[in-house]
């Protein structure tokens, strides 16, 4: 099956390094779709689900690349719902390894667990520019750990769900060698804690001063060389991750505006809507980011009332009977004439009209 791979540096020189988009891996595309599967095949309406991403209408699938706060409004919502014992980790027994994308590499190929994380430490923007890895290292212990300081929407829940395909992969990869002596989390568990001891089988650590999930391993466990390893197959993949590594890091201007959207929707979630914050959140200063807002045909105020619109139509939908002050009140406006003039500039309907039709 590797024959292709055989003349390594000429292939390396004449391939762009292009992967194709469902495999490059993002937080906005493979782990986004099986939450948004899992919440399907638990009962939460496709046309809910589709509103959550912000679709359109009709569209049978949660694909292509959304927000990157995506993830965690669904996982949101089902935690409110009550749907699934422990929602993170029966999303995380569906997924398949390719939810890291082109990541996936980094484990299947590599020579040693050691080399895996690694790999994936030198890597892990490929996956999500927002997840902070880190990696230590001694005689006895080695650590993978990574971050995101935006979790507190989902309680973390989305990052349980990667922390668990990524043990998932390294168990199937290395067997009782991939298998950690701890595994820690920076919140409490989002479900039964008889799911997570039984998947994990591994002391579970708590802590949610600690801010970070890590798999923790006994370092001569990953030292032991896999038995069918190839070291020109693997060289030829550090190299695209490498490629697709440096791609990333030179941010396009479409990401910074899906992250200005994902954070107008996550500031709106939270009960802020104004301008400064959302271009906090997004990473940016205030003038850049309305310079990027304006270069797709907006602005930043325009996007923090889609926000708006948005969470309003998830409270109609999840609430049906939210009184008019109170809706008001959720979406920031000082008074109900104020609110009710914004909804009709931006649905054309007045809110009783709006309310019928959701």
């Amino acid at each position: 099956m590797w024959a292709k791979f055989e003349h390594m540096d000429e292939d390396v020189k004449r391939h762009q390094f292009e992967e194709p988009p469902e495999r490059v891996g993002t937080v906005r595309h493979d782990p986004v779709r099986a939450v948004a599967d899992y919440a399907v095949s638990k009962g939460m309406r496709r046309e809910r689900v589709n509103n959550l991403v912000g679709l359109p209408a009709g569209t049978p699938r949660a694909t292509g690349i959304l927000p990157a706060a995506v993830g965690p409004e669904l996982m949101k919502q089902i935690l409110e719902s009550g749907i699934g014992a422990a929602p993170a980790i029966e999303i995380a027994e569906r997924a398949p390894f390719s939810f890291f994308g082109g990541l996936e590499r980094a484990i299947l190929l590599a020579p040693n667990g050691q080399e895996a994380l690694r790999t994936m430490i030198e890597n892990f923007n490929i996956f999500h520019d927002r997840l902070i890895p880190e990696y230590e290292e001694s005689k006895s212990y080695t650590k993978f750990s990574f971050r995101f300081d935006g979790d507190e929407l989902d309680n973390g829940g989305c990052n349980e769900v990667v922390l668990s395909v990524l043990l998932r992969i390294m168990r199937s990869v290395f067997g009782q060698n991939g298998q950690p002596r701890e595994v820690f989390f920076r919140n409490e568990n989002n479900g039964i804690l008889r799911k997570y001891e039984d998947f994990y089988a591994s002391p579970l650590n708590f802590r949610s001063h600690d801010q970070s999930f890590g798999l923790v391993f006994e370092t001569s466990n990953l030292q032991s060389r896999q038995p069918g390893y190839d070291r020109a197959v693997f060289k030829l993949a550090k190299q695209r991750l490498a490629h697709a590594s440096h791609l990333r890091r030179r941010k396009s201007p479409m990401l910074d505006y899906l992250e200005l959207i994902n954070a107008a929707n996550v500031s709106a979630s939270q009960g802020t809507f104004h301008v400064r914050a959302v271009a906090a959140r997004a990473g940016l200063g205030e003038r850049k980011a309305q310079r990027i807002a304006q270069k797709h045909g907006t602005t930043v105020r325009k996007l923090i009332d889609q926000a708006r619109l948005k969470l309003l139509r998830d409270q109609i939908i999840r609430r049906p009977d939210t009184c008019a002050e109170d809706l008001s009140q959720l979406l920031g406006f000082s008074d109900g004439r104020a609110f009710r003039r914004a909804v009709k500039s931006w649905t054309g309907k007045p809110i009783s009209e709006f309310r019928r039709t959701t």
